[in-house]
C-alpha cells in the first residue's frame, strides 16, 4: 500500500519545512549554504527568493534575521502550500512576527518580475538557485 502524497516536515536550523516528497525537489545537504545565506541577510533588508519551491530558504531567513520581508516566488502550487503549512509553523515557533515577514507567490516567476518592475519594487537581496525539474536530468 503506497502513501501519496508522500509530505513530510523537515527540521533545520530550528524551522519546520513541510516537503511534498512526490512534487518538490529539496535537498537537506544544502542546509550549511541556506544559513550562510541567511546570516549574510542585514537589518531591514527587503529579500527576494525566485523559484523558492518549498521555500526553506525564505523561512530561515525570516526566522534567523530581522529584515523586513522576504518573498518567494514558486510556479509549483504544491510546493507553495507546502510553504504556506510551513508558515503556520514558523509562527507558533518564532511567532506572528517572523511569519509575517514571509509572502508566499504561486507565478511564474518571469511574469512575477515583470510585474514587480512595472510597480518599480526593489529589493536588497535577490536569491536564484538552479531551478529544478523534469527537463534538468537531476
Amino acid at each position: 500500500r503506497s502513501r501519496r502524497p508522500l509530505v513530510t516536515t523537515h527540521g533545520e536550523h530550528g524551522v519546520a519545512v513541510v516537503v511534498d516528497l512526490d512534487a518538490c525537489f529539496f535537498s537537506p545537504r544544502l542546509a550549511t549554504e541556506r544559513l550562510r545565506v541567511a546570516r549574510a541577510v542585514g537589518r531591514g533588508e527587503r529579500v527576494l527568493c525566485l523559484f523558492a519551491g518549498c521555500g526553506a530558504e525564505a523561512l530561515i531567513i525570516a526566522a534567523t534575521t530581522e529584515c523586513e520581508r522576504v518573498v518567494a516566488v514558486e510556479a509549483n502550487a504544491i510546493a507553495t502550500r507546502c510553504l504556506g503549512r510551513s508558515v503556520q509553523a514558523l509562527a507558533k515557533r518564532h511567532g506572528a512576527a517572523a511569519a509575517a515577514r514571509v509572502e508566499v507567490v504561486t507565478a511564474d516567476v518571469l511574469e512575477d518580475l515583470r510585474d514587480r518592475a512595472a510597480r518599480g519594487e526593489t529589493f536588497d537581496r535577490v536569491l536564484a538557485p538552479r531551478p529544478k525539474g523534469a527537463r534538468d536530468g537531476d
